[in-house]
């Protein structure tokens, strides 16, 4: 496995990991994320976004 195939699997673990943590926090408030909460959860998680680029969607939709 090359170093940059090891980086990359470490940095979606990472998201993996950071994406649950904060399901976790909601779920020990007694909360769930919306559909589209969870679509973007899930878009950080495998890669497909970025944080800052899911807090955009997220400010489009709802206002600054």
């Amino acid at each position: 496995m090359s170093v940059s195939q090891y980086e990359a699997l470490q940095q979606a673990a990472e998201r993996r990991r950071t994406v649950e943590s904060a399901l976790g926090s909601l779920r020990a408030e007694g909360l769930q994320p919306s559909p589209e909460g969870q679509e973007l959860l899930e878009g950080i998680a495998e890669g497909r976004l970025t944080t800052a680029q899911a807090r955009e969607r997220i400010l489009a939709r709802y206002g600054t």
